[in-house]
């Protein structure tokens, strides 16, 4: 069995290794265009038991490491940085 660390890179580029995280749509539902890039529609990171954040309308997740951008603490989301 892999272990979360051990997973191939996604194709579009996209980071999201932490436990109880998930994405809709699905990581695996996420492939690139032809040009590399990945658009999603009303794009959402979620943690299991505390909350989601919605980003609203067209997203280009290309390249983003979820695992950076911020993390769920109880009932809030922090970014990262903050």
């Amino acid at each position: 069995m892999q272990s979360e660390t051990d997973l191939p890179p996604h194709p579009a580029g996209i980071v999201l290794r932490r436990h109880g995280y998930f994405t809709l749509p699905a990581l695996e539902e996420m492939i690139p265009d032809i040009d590399g890039h990945c658009m999603v529609e009303n794009f959402v990171v979620a943690r299991e038991g505390y909350g989601n954040v919605l980003f609203p309308g067209l997203t280009d997740v290309t390249g983003m490491n979820l695992d950076e951008i911020g993390e769920f603490v109880g009932a809030r989301m922090y970014p990262h940085g903050s």
